[in-house]
């Protein structure tokens, strides 16, 4: 049984991708930071949105500088107030150990996302380019989520064995990421006049 009508399969390849992209695929509250600050990750297909809400801490009665302190520990640039916004590629060059690995993983993975969603916007400005393509538009799009749902996982896991660091990585979005991939792969595809193929 389908759960979506073939001929709607490259609407729902695109919108799949777009949340995909929107989503945040990982959150994590780190309520034990550097010298008792607290911090919030929020990691999107790209970037990565940290709240970083530095402690007030006074030696002899001079405040210490502590955001930056926090910016000798965490990698991200800031945009505003206590926003800071950090790349994973550039993060994988200013962590170390599985941080590091991490970063790099989902380096790749933003890599498959952007490629998804370079794809969906050609396809949804002229459908006719999908019937260009040497697969199924809906299955060539499930298979980059796919992909990246896995790469983010690993990803996660790494991020969890530092969460000491980081906080425990919750990966909502790779969850539905995963869900919206599993649905594209198992899609019918509507070949041109003809009956519905798995």
């Amino acid at each position: 049984m389908a759960w979506v009508k073939a001929e709607y399969a490259p609407e729902l390849a695109v919108l799949s991708t777009w949340i995909s992209m929107l989503l945040p695929w990982s959150v994590a509250y780190h309520a034990k930071g550097p010298l008792g600050s607290v911090l919030v990750f929020v990691r999107f297909s790209v970037f990565e949105l940290q709240l970083r809400f530095p402690s007030q801490i006074t030696f002899e009665g001079v405040p210490l500088d502590v955001a930056q302190a926090l910016n000798q520990v965490y990698s991200g640039v800031q945009i505003g107030g206590n926003v800071y916004v950090a790349l994973p590629p550039t993060a994988a060059l200013d962590y170390g150990g599985s941080l590091a690995l991490a970063n790099g993983i989902w380096t790749v993975a933003a890599l498959l996302l952007l490629i998804a969603f370079v794809l969906s916007l050609a396809v949804y400005t002229d459908e006719s380019r999908a019937e260009r393509l040497p697969y199924p538009y809906p299955r060539l799009a499930g298979a980059l989520l796919g992909g990246s749902t896995v790469v983010l996982a690993l990803a996660a896991v790494l991020m969890a064995i530092e969460r000491g660091t980081v906080g425990f990585p919750i990966p909502v979005g790779v969850l539905v990421m995963g869900a919206l991939s599993f649905v594209l792969l198992r899609v019918d595809i509507v070949a041109d006049g003809g009956p519905a193929s798995e």
